[in-house]
């Protein structure tokens, strides 16, 4: 008898445990958004860590907003990556994504794989028509070939909310390869921010 009961309670357990790990959350989609690189100050590691801002796709404004802001106290001190303001929009119902920081000579930027090869449009919202001489892009290839080389930012939008226009950058889809799109300022290389 005494048996049966652990037996049972065994059985009880095992049934209760199996459930509540069977049961899965819905994975979380990349959404309606406009992700944004930026720094924020970790007070207990006295040190600048990277995060990701979101930005509605009908908000981008909001990007700007935290560029010109970037000391209030709905922000917590966040500062952008660069000025550049390099934002990246994908399929809002995808899924399967993974953000990794990559290195690229002094620079670290953030690599995005997409598993399902949907497209990227990368938008650059701190370029606009009083400084988009100032600034090119190219587009770099598994790291070895470069199949945009550097070149002008020639296309203006004012979409997704937007209160002026900003740099257009491209739409970009490479099923199975790596792709570096990388923006620079002409003038100091230093204000430089990209994508892989």
């Amino acid at each position: 008898m005494k048996q049966s009961v652990l037996f049972l309670v065994w059985l009880v357990s095992c049934w209760w445990t199996s459930g509540s790990s069977s049961a899965q959350t819905a994975p979380m989609k990349f959404g309606r958004h406009v992700a944004f690189e930026f720094f924020t100050r970790d007070r207990f590691l006295n040190a600048e860590m990277p995060t990701t801002l979101l930005a509605q796709d009908t908000a981008v404004y909001q990007a700007l907003d935290w560029l010109n802001n970037p000391t209030d106290e709905l922000h917590f001190g966040r500062k952008p990556a660069s000025p550049i303001l390099l934002g990246k929009k994908l399929n809002p119902l995808l899924t399967d994504y993974f953000t990794t920081p990559i290195k690229s000579m002094s620079k670290s930027f953030v690599g995005y794989i997409i598993s399902d090869g949907s497209e990227a449009i990368v938008i650059a919202v701190g370029i606009n028509k009083d400084n988009y001489h100032e600034y090119e892009y190219r587009v770099v290839e598994n790291d070895s070939t470069e199949v945009i080389p550097w070149s002008k930012i020639q296309r203006l939008e004012q979409k997704y909310g937007a209160k002026q226009p900003y740099g257009f950058i491209g739409t970009f889809k490479a099923l199975g390869k790596q792709l570096l799109v990388e923006v620079k300022n002409v003038k100091e290389y230093s204000i430089r921010e990209g994508y892989f």
